[in-house]
């Protein structure tokens, strides 16, 4: 182990001092080797708020993620709300308050209430802080407590006395987080433990003091139990703990684990994560989470437990996910009404970037590895919304793997169910958790019209999954619909008789004759959607007597004209609509009908 410490006081003027800034001091503390920080201090002013300082902090262990700074809340004899000091207002450091010194005491009648302004549960945790026997310096000539242990200093002082506040609370904090630090490496097996799997495992194993109401702006989630957060039991019997310890999740996606639990024993479950540092400019009251992570608890019959839902210190069903903190917890105190059997926990990341988080899961219980191949809204991505008939596009496959273990080879299916085709039937590689695979096809519509398009993930059945057409709810089949149009307006000329006769669009004239020609035609949509269109006569032209190539104004001045000017909006091919008649009439103005000319 290592202990590296710093000097810090107050000048002579009142302001707080320290060498550098917050992020410097720890970052050197990181460097030499330290993964726990107990910083027994705060700074005056600014209570409940997101200082600079506190955005400093988050913005170290975002870049530190193995590295769990604890702060103290603060104390504040007036016990008024949102008093806790700043930097323990930040998102990812560990906020602790102070309780009596009793293991079932009340939490300090000095030590500072949350929550932070923008509403976060703060302080995160108490600890003892009440008559906590601690060191008495060499030059301390004024103790602010009474003496304890034994020892002196050569000048015959006592080496040791008793001292009250949160700054005692926190550094009893540290060496309870360093302890559990210790198991979580030597006895689970996990090397570098992130920061937010440490939190998440103080919190998940702190006990409710007083009348049961966790969470609460007086003791946060509870006061520390090193034995309960390492060696958790319930009447006697050991209870499992399960730890996560940093899993990455995409926004709009969700990690689905699935544990064989009896609820007699109570189930202890807590989600944490370093989130990205938020705004310290912007109103104190809006909330600073960037990446907004929720836990979701299902059990067998279906009943939903969200996290931070919570009444009378346990987590109750219903009510709306939490937006405001990084830290998510279900509580369900032992209860022999609750079934026994598969119960689902549900990690979805509802906004924001790529965020990693830990979890914690204690109970009588023993996960369920698995794997859960699902589909999503995007699936089936075409190039084209609208493509068009005969043309060329891409369709882009994608699936996930939410599940707990890696896939094994699957079959993948896409089909085109209104052409009664497939498109696409093909054995995919092993995907790993948390896993996202996709690949792309071409392909053409030879026809117009919606194509209803399936994907089917493992058709063939062969992967064990919490969720398929076999058990749960069969997330493995996506279907999506693309309408397939084609570019089609015609003009075609009718005979004497209304009917389509191509023939009659070239006619011959003589202007001694006739001064004029009138066309009977119908205006076609032949494609699909409705369609907006204008009609425009162009000027009368004739071929070039040297080049045929070239069309040229003629001699006399025509008129031209339809006795539908339009725009009109056009139906689809086959609805009513999707024909105009219409008269187009061309005239020779300089027509000389005597025939003198």
């Amino acid at each position: 182990s290592y202990i590296v410490a710093y000097a810090l006081g107050h000048n002579p003027t009142g302001i707080f001092g320290r060498i550098g800034s917050i992020y410097d001091m720890l970052n050197h503390a990181e460097q030499e080797g330290s993964r726990v920080a107990v910083n027994a201090w705060g700074l005056n002013g600014n209570r409940g708020a997101y200082t600079a300082d506190a955005r400093s902090v988050d913005v170290f262990v975002k870049d530190n993620p193995d590295f769990l700074p604890i702060f103290s809340a603060g104390d504040d004899s007036g016990q008024n709300s949102s008093m806790v000091l700043s930097p323990s207002t930040a998102k990812n450091v560990l906020s602790v308050g102070a309780s009596t010194t009793n293991p079932s005491g009340l939490t300090a009648n000095f030590s500072a209430n949350g929550p932070s302004l923008d509403s976060r549960v703060k302080p995160d945790l108490v600890a003892p802080g009440v008559s906590i026997c601690s060191g008495r310096g060499f030059e301390a000539s004024t103790p602010m407590g009474f003496s304890c242990a034994s020892g002196v200093h050569s000048n015959g002082v006592n080496m040791y006395m008793t001292l009250s506040g949160s700054s005692q609370a926190t550094a009893v904090a540290g060496g309870s987080v360093s302890l559990i630090r210790e198991f979580i490496r030597e006895d689970v097996g996990i090397s570098s433990p992130s920061a937010a799997l440490l939190k998440a495992a103080a919190i998940n194993g702190a006990t409710d003091i007083g009348t049961p109401d966790i969470p609460n702006s007086k003791e946060g989630w509870g006061q520390i139990s090193v034995v309960n957060s390492v060696m958790p039991t319930y009447n006697g019997n050991t209870l499992s703990t399960f730890h996560d310890n940093s899993r990455t999740i995409s926004a709009g996606f969700s990690t689905l684990y699935q544990f064989d639990l009896d609820p007699t024993s109570g189930i202890d479950i807590t989600l944490a994560w370093t989130d990205v540092a938020g705004s310290a400019n912007a109103v104190q009251t809006e909330s600073r989470l960037v990446n907004d992570l929720d836990l979701e608890l299902k059990a067998p019959d279906g009943t939903i437990y969200k996290g931070n839902v919570f009444s009378s210190g346990e987590s109750i069903q219903n009510g709306n996910s939490d937006s405001t903190n990084n830290i998510e917890r279900i509580k369900l105190l032992p209860n022999s009404a609750l079934a026994t059997g598969k119960w689902q926990l549900k990690v979805s990341h509802k906004g924001g970037l790529d965020q990693s988080f830990s979890l914690v899961v204690t109970g009588d219980a023993t996960i369920d590895l698995k794997s859960d191949l699902t589909t999503f809204d995007g699936s089936i991505f075409p190039s084209s919304e609208s493509p068009l008939v005969n043309d060329l596009i891409t369709l882009r496959l994608s699936w996930l793997n939410q599940g707990t273990t890696d896939s094994g080879q699957f079959r993948v299916l896409l089909e085109d169910l209104t052409e009664g085709t497939t498109l696409y039937d093909g054995l995919r590689s092993s995907i790993a958790p948390g896993q996202l695979d996709s690949f792309s096809l071409y392909h053409t519509f030879t026809s117009t019209g919606d194509h209803n398009l399936r994907l089917t993930i493992d058709s063939d059945n062969d992967v064990v999954e919490i969720n398929d057409e076999s058990s749960g709810v069969n997330n493995n089949i996506r279907e999506r619909n693309i309408v397939v149009s084609a570019l089609g307006l015609r003009l075609v000329t009718l005979d004497s008789n209304g009917q389509e006769d191509s023939n009659l669009v070239n006619q011959t004239m003589s202007p001694a004759v006739s001064e004029g020609y009138t066309w009977p035609v119908v205006l076609k949509h032949e494609g699909t959607g409705n369609q907006s269109v204008s009609l425009h006569i162009s000027q009368v032209q004739t071929p070039s007597p040297i080049r045929s190539d070239v069309l040229l104004p003629p001699t006399d001045t025509w008129s031209r004209y339809s006795d539908l000017s339009g725009p009109f909006t056009m139906s689809p091919m086959g609805e009513n609509g999707d024909k105009i008649y219409l008269n187009i009439t061309m005239n020779d103005d300089d027509a000389d009908l005597s025939g003198n000319n």
